[in-house]
């Protein structure tokens, strides 16, 4: 394990095992881990629809992880470039561990640049196929679904 200072971000909303799996990978990644949890405000602005659990529960869970060295809310939107560049930087970061499936975006393509010019890596964690928030709400509006009919 390299003696540096990880990041992970996201929503962590319906917590499961691709979450688990991506901040284990993401521990592994160095010495200090700190996780920045997505604000109900911005998620809904991001994605247009606000998480199920409330961002203070999201944090607390996030927290409550053993090995999770530090948790707070992430300060703004990712795709502001220069803005999270600073703010990470800012925290003393060096490396960000990325979920998989955002490999190759037209953001992380930015972010990487501009963070390589103040020598903070980025990598992306193994994707859990199969499993996401929105599949289990999906799964979850399904079975009210079969309820009532």
């Amino acid at each position: 394990m390299s003696d540096s200072r990880i990041l992970s971000t996201g929503v962590f909303d319906l917590f499961h095992i691709g979450h688990l799996r991506y901040l284990q990978y993401a521990r592994q990644q160095g010495t200090h881990l700190t996780v920045a949890v997505t604000p109900d405000q911005l998620c809904a602005a991001r994605k247009g629809k606000w998480p199920i659990i409330p961002e203070a529960q999201r944090l607390e869970i996030i927290r409550g992880l053993g090995w999770v060295d530090q948790a707070k809310y992430l300060p703004g939107s990712l795709d502001d470039t220069d803005q999270a560049a600073f703010w990470i930087a800012e925290w003393n970061i060096d490396r960000v561990v990325v979920g998989g499936e955002w490999e190759g975006t037209c953001r992380w393509q930015r972010l990487i640049a501009v963070l390589a010019q103040k020598g903070i890596g980025v990598c992306f964690a193994p994707h859990t196929s199969g499993v996401s928030s929105t599949l289990i709400r999906a799964s979850a509006a399904a079975e009210r679904q079969r309820e009532v009919l």
